[in-house]
């Protein structure tokens, strides 16, 4: 089994076939299709420049 196939097998069961194949090309072209935004929660827990000027 490729990796293509593994994929699919957690794929959700409700993307059309159309959709199913868009989102297989968005993951099989990462890295290269992402812009430079990340989310994290690594700050979470860190004080806000609002904060620290009280």
């Amino acid at each position: 089994m490729n990796i293509q196939e593994t994929i699919r097998l957690f794929l959700p069961k409700y993307l059309s076939p159309d959709a199913q194949q868009n989102l297989l090309d968005c993951i099989k072209d990462f890295p290269d299709n992402i812009d430079s935004r990340f989310y994290t929660n690594y700050l979470k827990d860190k004080p806000t420049v609002c904060e620290i000027l009280k």
